[in-house]
């Protein structure tokens, strides 16, 4: 949504349910691949593929529906590709 300073704060509070099991291993991967997107966007590129690769890992050990599959070809997409640079000046 271009407003990442705002979604990291609702994101990693989300993580923090992430790293407790309160959510579907689906559930969890969009969180990290949001959350990813968004600190890339802040320049944080390091913890943004950390992040993503994690996401990618918990679909395929999880086993992917067709929904989980797009994600992992979204994940692997934006991967691949040099991550998009960051739509802020710091």
């Amino acid at each position: 949504m271009g407003r990442p300073r705002e979604a990291v704060p609702l994101l990693e509070r989300a993580l923090g349910g992430v790293d407790r099991g309160e959510l579907r291993p689906s559930s969890r991967a969009v969180v990290r691949y949001k959350l990813a997107r968004a600190l890339r966007d802040l320049g944080e590129t390091e913890r943004a593929v950390g992040l993503a690769r994690e996401a990618r890992r918990g679909l395929l050990e999880a086993g992917t529906c067709a929904a989980d599959r797009d994600l992992l070809e979204e994940i692997d997409a934006w991967l691949v590709d040099e991550p998009p640079a960051p739509l802020l000046d710091e």
